[in-house]
């Protein structure tokens, strides 16, 4: 399966009998039949078994490998990439190999570079290595003609550029992957036997990671299983997926999975490479001479994640990154009190929503933090016509129950004197907008006359879509939510509630409530620019990871469960309002930054405010 740049990938840990090739092969066959990844990746010296020691001198034996090979290839029927291990005399000498396959044609054999000889390894008693060769040569196997060497498998229509390495590759000082990220590759894919032992796997796991993560690849990782001998050493069917220093999925030792099936997000670990300067100050570097072999994956008409694609991908999913995400915050704000001289206050417009509800609980930490009385904070609501009795009587709670200091200003008098001023009588957008000025004006006085500064509550989902009064809510000292967005303000109250009974009614009742500026009667928020969900999701992956609009939309209708239309629909939107309200965020106050990307016009994201792009 390959579709709007993802590659489906099996990486498979065969049941093997020890030397026997027939039944080995019959297995793999099997495997291969049944598959519907566009990438089969299989174990080293997954013909054989890796345990043969001094067996592999044996004339037999290695007839029998380019004999069951060549049964391999002539009797199954997948048509997409497989690769194999297994040994092969090359110039009448002995190497561990990689062969890669596609269509029943060997597009390449990579034969291992670092051969491990210590502990319970012996390799260069039986193998030669690869850093003896200077460049890539042709060779004859299973009557095919076929490179030997450095060689990298490259799919040039879909920017997929493939390089493979044999388990202790990994492990080196300078690994052959780094050279092939230099030349370009963005899939890694390792076959390996790694036999078990106390503590390896957190080494395992962290070496893959680091590699995907300065590779800026895929890193796709095979090992064998326990059918393997048990005479010295115990093997434990470890996999695993990696990409840009994400493990994405794995199988742990001896959990007894065959086949591990994954979704290699090709669009993704493109953008990074673009992103990555390192990668463009040592592209001249390599030290192994290659050759790139052209290969094709098809298009499916369809595909099924084996991954699951998150519907919420802000969200993180372990209470340890919940908790980092408030302690960013929350030091981030400290930093910024401690900056503020003799005047250390806070003035905060409480509205009874997410975002101010949010704001108050981390200034309510920050100062707690630093031994602070919590009436430096200053809770300021300003209910106007439209202001509901509900989010008003939440708004004041909040306030007495954080101990601030409270003003209730309300803002009709001043709303209607204002538009009076300027002969305007409609409730429209300059009704809306006189309103959020009107408060940020108080708001600006107020921080002037108890010297304190305005800490702003806008989140990075209404800063992307522009769902904010310029000049009024857009403007502020600090803007501690500037760096969440919307689904995750929600997140962060919900788990605060949990621990925090007397005010958890409160907060469970804000956190499932229609969002609303309330500047108009009636006013749902999601009704107007679309749920939240969705488009922090186009967010994350238009914005944060670089999708086309094309695999966005299509991204929206699975994940979803929406029409082509109304997917369509949704990121037209989506695009429309981020580019229009590029001026808005030109002006931004300073926040934090959370994520691995921000929309601060002074670091991660800079456009200029008259750019014209639809997407």
């Amino acid at each position: 399966m390959y579709k709007n740049g993802y590659l489906k990938a099996s990486l498979v840990s065969p049941k093997i009998k020890l030397g026997d090739l027939k039944y080995n092969s019959d297995y793999i066959i099997n495997i291969l039949n049944n598959s519907f990844s566009s990438l089969v990746v299989f174990p080293e010296l997954s013909i054989t078994g890796y345990s043969l020691n001094d067996l592999f001198f044996n004339q037999d034996l290695l007839n029998s490998t380019t004999k069951y090979l060549d049964y391999i290839i002539k009797n199954n029927s997948f048509k997409g990439l497989y690769i194999l291990g297994c040994p092969l005399v090359v110039n009448n000498l002995l190497y561990n190999c990689a062969v890669v396959i596609k269509n029943k044609k060997i597009l390449g054999v990579v034969p291992k570079t670092f051969l491990p000889n210590t502990h319970e390894f012996y390799e260069k008693r039986w193998f030669s290595s690869l850093s003896n060769l200077t460049k890539p040569f042709k060779i004859s196997l299973c009557s095919q003609s076929t490179y030997f060497g450095n060689v990298l498998f490259q799919d040039v229509s879909k920017n997929i550029i493939i390089g493979v390495e044999i388990c202790e590759d990994m492990w080196a000082i300078y690994p052959k992957t780094s050279d092939y990220a230099l030349k370009g590759a963005n899939v890694m894919i390792n076959l390996s036997a790694s036999p078990e032992r106390v503590s390896k796997h957190a080494l395992r796991i962290n070496a893959i990671k680091d590699r995907s993560r300065s590779q800026v690849s895929a890193y796709l990782y095979v090992a064998s299983d326990y059918s393997e001998s048990s005479s010295e050493v115990v093997f434990s069917g470890v996999k695993a997926f990696s990409t840009c220093g994400k493990l994405i999925k794995e199988v742990s030792p001896f959990e007894d999975k065959e086949t591990l099936e994954v979704d290699i997000d090709i669009d993704f670990i493109n953008y990074n490479k673009r992103l990555e300067s390192n990668l463009r100050d040592l592209n001249n570097l390599p030290r192994y001479k290659y050759k790139v072999v052209d290969i094709s994956f098809e298009n499916s008409l369809d595909y099924s994640f084996s991954t699951n694609i998150s519907s919420t991908p802000f969200i993180p999913t372990s209470k340890e990154d919940i908790k980092l995400i408030f302690d960013i915050l929350v030091h981030a704000l400290v930093k910024k009190i401690e900056t503020l001289g003799q005047y250390k206050k806070l003035v905060i417009g409480i509205s009874g929503g997410l975002d101010s509800t949010l704001a108050l609980i981390i200034a309510s930490k920050a100062f707690e933090k630093l031994n602070m009385s919590a009436d430096n904070i200053i809770g300021v609501t300003m209910p106007s016509t439209i202001t509901s009795s509900n989010t008003l009587k939440n708004a004041i709670f909040l306030i007495d129950y954080f101990k601030a200091k409270k003003y209730v200003i309300p803002i009709e008098s001043i709303v209607a004197k204002h538009l009076e001023d300027i002969n305007h009588e409609t409730k429209d957008v300059v009704f809306e907008n006189a309103q959020a000025r009107i408060r940020t004006l108080n708001l600006m006085d107020l921080a002037n006359k108890e010297k304190g500064i305005v800490l702003g509550t806008g989140d990075l989902s209404e800063i992307a879509l522009g769902w904010m009064t310029y000049n009024g809510d857009q403007q502020s000292m600090y803007c501690i939510n500037s760096g969440i967005p919307k689904t995750v303000v929600r997140e962060l109250i919900k788990n605060y509630a949990l621990s925090n009974e007397g005010v958890k009614d409160v907060l469970e009742t804000i956190s499932s409530q229609s969002i609303s500026p309330e500047l108009l009667d009636n006013q749902d928020t999601e009704k107007i620019i679309g749920s939240y969900n969705i488009n922090d999701f186009i967010l994350y992956h238009h914005i944060f990871n670089g999708s086309s609009k094309e695999r966005t939309i299509w991204l929206v209708e699975k994940v979803f469960n929406l029409t082509i239309n109304q997917s369509l629909t949704y990121v037209n939107r989506f695009l429309n309002r981020f580019y229009q309200n590029q001026f808005k965020r030109q002006n931004l106050p300073e926040g934090p930054k959370v994520f691995s990307f921000s929309l601060s016009p002074r670091g991660d994201y800079r456009l200029p405010s008259d750019i014209e792009w639809k997407g």
